[in-house]
C-alpha cells in the first residue's frame, strides 16, 4: 500500500510492522512494557530515534521530513529553483504553476509573514509512506501519519534552521501543507468520506444525485443536465433522455475554505478509468464492457431509451445493436490506431484520426472528452468554457451510454475544471509521476515474499 502526499518537495520512508506497534511505539509505550520513551534506537530497525542539536550537547527528535526540506537549499543550484515561486514567477495571467492558484495567493494574503520570504514553502513534495503487508491499513492509516503530521506542525509553527548554500548564510525554514493527491480509495481513508453509495462524491455531497440499478445492483451517477445553466436546450429534451424536462438547479459548490480542507481528486486514475470504460464498452472486453444484458434490463425498467430494450423472440433475449457497436473489422482498426500511437507526458491521442468507425453522436462526446483532457496553459476564462464543455460532454455520453456506465469515476470530471481554478495545474497535482517512480522502485526488489 503506497499513499502519495503532494505537498513538499522530498521523498521520504516510514516503515513500521504492525499498526498497533506503529501505535504503541508513537506514544513511547511498547506493546509489552513502557520503557520505549527511555530507548536511544527504534526496536525493529535499530535506527537512532534522535538527532544532535548544538553541536551534541543536546538531544531532539528525529526528523525525516525537516531534514529532507533543508537538503533542497545546501546546493546552490537547488535553492535558486526553490526560490523560483518568488523571485521568478511570470505574472501574465495563465495559470501554469501552483503559486498562479486560488490556494496559494489565500494562503499569502492571509499567513503574509510566511509569503515574504522566498525560502519559505507551499507545495510540491513527495513523501511516500511504504506500509508492508498483504493487506491496506484501511482506517488505521492514521496511525501511520501521525509522526508525519506533528512533523509537518512543527515546520509551520517553529521552522528548521537551515543553510543556504546560495546567500551562505543560515535562516529559518517554514513549510505548509496545502493539499493531498491519491487515489480514490485512498481519499476515503484519509477523508473519511466514502467512495461508495448514494453520497459518494465528496463535491455534490449530500445533493448527489444518484439512481440504484435494480439489475446490475449498483448505483449510477447521471443526471448531468442539471449542471447546466438554465437556459440550455437539453434542459428541455425529454425524449433522449429521462421523459423529464431538467429544471432543478446544479448542487450548492463548496466554498474554497471547503475545498482547501478536501484532498485533491487524482486526474490520473479519473482519465484512466474513464478511459477504461470507453474502451471496454466498444470493444466489449470481458469485465470491462459496461453493455449487458442486464444493463438493457435496467433501462426497460427505468423507461429509458427505448431503442435499446432487450427484444424477446422465441423466449430468448436478444440485444438490438447500440451506437457505439463494433464489429471485428472496426474493432481491428481501433486496435491497430491504439497500437501505433505514441505521445509525450501528459498529452492524449487525437481521437478524430479514428472517426470513421464510429457515428457522429459517439465521436462528438469522445472528442469533447479528449479536448478535456488536453488542456494546457489557461487563463480563468478558458477553465469556465471547460466547466460548461464537460456537463456537455457527460450529457452526450448519457444519450449514447446505459446508466451503468455512469459509475463515480465518470462523473468526478464535472469537479476538475472548478478544482483547477484552486489548486492550479494538474500536473502538479496528479499521480503520473508518483506512479512511474513507485514502478521503477518496485523494479529494484528483488526479494517480494
Amino acid at each position: 500500500m503506497a499513499v502519495e502526499d503532494m505537498a513538499l518537495t522530498a521523498r521520504t520512508q516510514l516503515i513500521t510492522a504492525d499498526a498497533r506497534v506503529a501505535e504503541a511505539l508513537y506514544v513511547g509505550k511498547s506493546v509489552k512494557n513502557l520503557e520505549n520513551e527511555e530507548l536511544d534506537n527504534y526496536p525493529i530497525c535499530k535506527e537512532s530515534r534522535w538527532k544532535n542539536l548544538n553541536d551534541g550537547a543536546e538531544k531532539g527528535a528525529a526528523d525525516v521530513v525537516s531534514n529532507a526540506s533543508c537538503k533542497e537549499f545546501m546546493s546552490e543550484k537547488t535553492s535558486t529553483e526553490m526560490r523560483w515561486h518568488k523571485e521568478g514567477l511570470v505574472n501574465d495571467g495563465k495559470v501554469r504553476h501552483p503559486t498562479d492558484s486560488k490556494a496559494w495567493k489565500c494562503i499569502n494574503s492571509k499567513y503574509d509573514w510566511f509569503a515574504s520570504d522566498a525560502h519559505n514553502k507551499q507545495p510540491y513534495w513527495i513523501m511516500s509512506m511504504l506500509i508492508p503487508g498483504p493487506r491496506s491499513p484501511g482506517m488505521n492509516i492514521d496511525v501511520y501519519l501521525r509522526p508525519l503530521i506533528e512533523e509537518l506542525k512543527e515546520l509551520w509553527e517553529k521552522g528548521v534552521e537551515t543553510w543556504d548554500a546560495k546567500v551562505k548564510k543560515n535562516f529559518k525554514l517554514h513549510a505548509i501543507l496545502l493539499w493531498t493527491i491519491n487515489d480514490f480509495p485512498a481519499y476515503e481513508m484519509l477523508s473519511g468520506w466514502s467512495r461508495k453509495g448514494k453520497f459518494a462524491c465528496p463535491y455534490c455531497h449530500k445533493d448527489t444525485n444518484y439512481l440504484w440499478l435494480k439489475f446490475g445492483s449498483k448505483h449510477c451517477y447521471m443526471g448531468h443536465r442539471h449542471f447546466l445553466p438554465l437556459d440550455h436546450p437539453l434542459r428541455k429534451n425529454q425524449i433522449i433522455f429521462n421523459s423529464q424536462v431538467e429544471l432543478r438547479e446544479a448542487p450548492v459548490p463548496l466554498t474554497g475554505e471547503q475545498v482547501l480542507k478536501q484532498h485533491n481528486l487524482d486526474v490520473m486514475h479519473i482519465e484512466k478509468n474513464i478511459c477504461e470504460s470507453i474502451l471496454g464498452t466498444l470493444l466489449q472486453i470481458e469485465g470491462k464492457c459496461k453493455d449487458s444484458e442486464k444493463a438493457q434490463l435496467d433501462m426497460e425498467h427505468l423507461g429509458i431509451r427505448q431503442d435499446l430494450l432487450p427484444i424477446i423472440k422465441n423466449d430468448k433475449y436478444t440485444l438490438p445493436p447500440a451506437l457505439y457497436s463494433l464489429d471485428k473489422d472496426d474493432k481491428k482498426i481501433l486496435c491497430q490506431f491504439l497500437q501505433g500511437v505514441k505521445m509525450p507526458d501528459g498529452v492524449a491521442s487525437n481521437i478524430r484520426r479514428c472517426v470513421d468507425i464510429l457515428p457522429e453522436e459517439v465521436v462528438i462526446g469522445l472528442i469533447q472528452l479528449s479536448r478535456f483532457f488536453n488542456a494546457k496553459e489557461l487563463v480563468e476564462v478558458d477553465m469556465d468554457k471547460l466547466s460548461i464543455s464537460i456537463r456537455e460532454t457527460l450529457c452526450w455520453f448519457e444519450m449514447v451510454f446505459p446508466p451503468s456506465f455512469f459509475d463515480i469515476m465518470v462523473h468526478l470530471p464535472i469537479h476538475l475544471a472548478e478544482e483547477a481554478k484552486v489548486g492550479g495545474p494538474v500536473c502538479y497535482r496528479w499521480m503520473y509521476p508518483v506512479e512511474r517512480y513507485l514502478r521503477t522502485a518496485k523494479g529494484y526488489v528483488r526479494n517480494k515474499a
